[in-house]
């Protein structure tokens, strides 16, 4: 998208959400839930910091992984390429927490030196969401990100926001998790959704539903419980009218079957005449789907 599109485009989604700031405030005030964030940490090219918000009452967390870049600097993706880093999230050293799912935002295609990938710039968070014991708690994360002005480098970070911090309401850090969430990829209608994915040996089969004529359309899929991620491959479009990407396993990797709908997609519509992203739309892969 254009710097100009994606400028309106946030917007209007802060407008939005600012409309609901006032309930978001009553919420807090009320003591429902509570919000707190880590100090930022240098990681050149950027800071990344660490907000959460624990709710005692359900016993759920969630939170962002908030990455600001500096200017002229990117970082990935969940599919890097083949030069290229994608984010790792790592709670396990968290205290009475548990974290079991990280949600990525709808890319930009971009370029760093020769290379194009799909990725972020400026500031970018990453949502997740699990689950918070009853007394003292701690959230814990190593991050490892790879982040690229000419050249690509890894970066790590170890962020925490202790049982104390999660237990003061911070309205600002609900609003930045609010504000996040809105920038997600969308569920797919019925006028773009999957039709069949089937598994030959290495040979994934993903069949997609599509009435969009003047895009390209890329598709990405991956395991939920497994590291590996496919490269974004080209649906071509066939004679029924229905869109194939066909993707290959590499060797030694272990992944479910595709008929046990362990899987999820991720499907990004592109400009056909300038390749920037229109449209991004994620999802579990549904088998049953017709």
């Amino acid at each position: 998208m254009t710097s100009a599109r994606k400028s309106c485009s946030l917007s209007i989604r802060q407008a939005v959400l600012s409309a609901a700031f006032a309930g978001v405030l009553a919420a807090s005030s009320a003591g429902d839930a509570a919000a707190a964030s880590s100090q930022w940490q240098d990681v050149g090219g950027g800071q990344v910091r660490l907000v959460a918000i624990k709710d005692p009452a359900q016993g759920t967390l969630s939170g962002v992984v908030e990455v600001r870049l500096d200017k002229g600097w990117k970082t990935y993706w969940r599919s890097p390429g083949s030069s290229g880093i994608a984010p790792e999230f790592d709670f396990s050293g968290s205290k009475a927490t548990e974290v079991d799912r990280v949600r990525f935002p709808a890319p930009m295609r971009m370029k760093a030196g020769e290379s194009i990938f799909y990725g972020y710039k400026d500031t970018v968070a990453f949502p997740f969401y699990g689950l918070a014991g009853i007394g003292e708690t701690e959230l814990r994360l190593d991050l490892l990100i790879g982040i690229c002005e000419e050249i690509c480098i890894p970066a790590t970070a170890s962020l925490a926001i202790t049982s104390d911090e999660l237990n003061v309401s911070d309205p600002k850090a609900q609003m930045q998790i609010m504000l996040a969430e809105t920038f997600l990829p969308q569920a797919p209608a019925d006028d773009l959704r999957i039709t069949d994915f089937k598994q030959h040996g290495n040979r994934l089969e993903l069949k997609i539903h599509s009435v969009a004529v003047e895009t390209a359309l890329h598709a990405v899929v991956w395991p939920r419980d497994s590291e590996w991620v496919s490269d974004p491959v080209k649906a071509e479009r066939q004679e029924d009218g229905s869109f194939l990407t066909v993707f290959h396993l590499p060797e030694g990797v272990d992944v479910p079957d595709a008929a046990t709908g362990a899987w999820s997609f991720a499907l990004l519509l592109e400009d056909a005449a300038d390749g920037q992203i229109k449209k991004v739309y994620e999802d579990r892969i549904n088998t049953n789907s017709e």
